[in-house]
């Protein structure tokens, strides 16, 4: 057993602000690229961008609160530390754990946002999709309850204390951590599956799934930081705990970035000269405006723009922001006939259309429905 001089020097504390406050720095960056496209560039913001603003804030929250439990010792070994030092240890470190538990819940939700915008599910599938992020929030609710309701590590087992055994809250938490991550890895391999499902190059498949699916890094650092969730039970918990918090950070900041990736293709375009603000400002930012009926063709998305041949319904478009335009003959439009098209007799008005075809890229790709798909 190492001797307590020996310990004293062992301090994870400064690895802990190190790693917390680059992964939410990063997170940060992305965050406030995300905005600079919606708010800059594209003129709107809408609610998945506040849901992001908001998962940043409590990010940067947390890290405060672990700033605070690092000055009183976290990160150290317990032996070394006096009881009102352990006692603030504890009150920072829970106060800290509730918005790092919604710095990775919240982001969820603008994910699906995201999704269900852009790859327009059906109905049933939209509400599935739905469930899995609120009950996921739902999940972590009894997760921080429990916090300030579990027994103290000093507390012997057989004593009758009404408090919530540690083993029974680190049992549910590695639950609700699980559940984290598989709806992550879900909503990183939807997009995954609907891509694999079209007539693109293999590159394009690649790169889109990839831009989507980000998430799957988020699922992975869930699962590993549940596996460490077990040093739950540890009597040196300022010290081994330390990894908890480092990868609860990881995860939050992790899915953050996952969230702004898929949207920041024009903030690319314009550090390479492509970007087209006339384009651009002539498009809706992504709403609710597309549902799919059965006997609508089903409607693949690119992050680059899709039209849709003459007759076809909708056209969905995706830098960053989604417009949906129609894409149906004069007659249709008009409700015209053939005799209505003759020349108007006098006193009558006669309504006419000047329409402009625009062809935005040079490269196409093509599905078995006649969707185009551009780069």
């Amino acid at each position: 057993m190492p001797s307590l001089a020996g310990i004293a020097t062992q301090d994870k504390g400064p690895a802990i602000l190190i790693i917390i406050i680059i992964a939410t720095s990063l997170s940060t960056a992305f965050a406030a690229a995300r905005l600079f496209v919606r708010g800059k560039l594209l003129g709107r913001l809408h609610l998945d961008e506040y849901l992001i603003a908001v998962s940043v804030i409590v990010s940067w929250v947390a890290v405060a609160f672990q700033i605070l439990a690092i000055q009183n010792g976290n990160g150290k070994h317990i032996q070394v530390l006096t009881y009102e030092q352990q006692k603030a240890i504890r009150k920072w470190t829970m106060l800290g754990f509730t918005p790092f538990l919604l710095s990775f819940t919240i982001p969820k939700l603008a994910t699906v946002t995201l999704l269900t915008q852009l790859l327009a599910p059906t109905r049933t599938h939209r509400i599935f999709l739905w469930f899995l992020s609120i009950f996921c929030i739902i999940n972590m609710i009894p997760t921080v309850v429990t916090l300030f309701l579990e027994c103290p590590h000093d507390i012997p087992k057989n004593m009758d204390l009404k408090c919530i055994p540690i083993s029974s809250k680190m049992y549910y938490d590695i639950y609700s951590g699980g559940f984290s991550a598989f709806v992550d890895l879900y909503l990183a391999l939807y997009p995954a599956i609907i891509l694999s499902k079209i007539r693109l190059s293999l590159y394009k498949k690649i790169s889109l799934s990839a831009a989507l699916g980000f998430g799957f890094i988020s699922a992975i650092v869930a699962t590993y930081k549940c596996t460490r969730l077990t040093l739950m039970e540890s009597p040196d918990f300022t010290y081994d705990l330390s990894d908890v918090v480092i990868w609860t950070s990881v995860e939050g900041n992790t899915i953050i970035i996952a969230a702004c990736i898929p949207v920041l293709k024009p903030l690319v375009d314009l550090f390479r000269g492509k970007f087209d603000p006339s384009l651009n400002s002539r498009r809706h930012n992504y709403r609710g405006f597309y549902s799919r009926s059965r006997s609508t063709p089903k409607v693949n998305v690119n992050l680059g723009r899709i039209n849709v041949k003459k007759q076809q319904p909708p056209t969905l478009s995706f830098d960053g922001n989604i417009a949906i335009t129609r894409a149906e003959s004069r007659e249709t439009m008009l409700g015209l006939s053939e005799h209505r098209l003759q020349e108007p007799k006098l006193g009558q008005i006669r309504r006419t259309d000047v329409v402009v075809v625009e062809d935005e890229d040079e490269y196409e790709d093509e599905d078995e429905q006649g969707h185009k798909f551009e780069a």
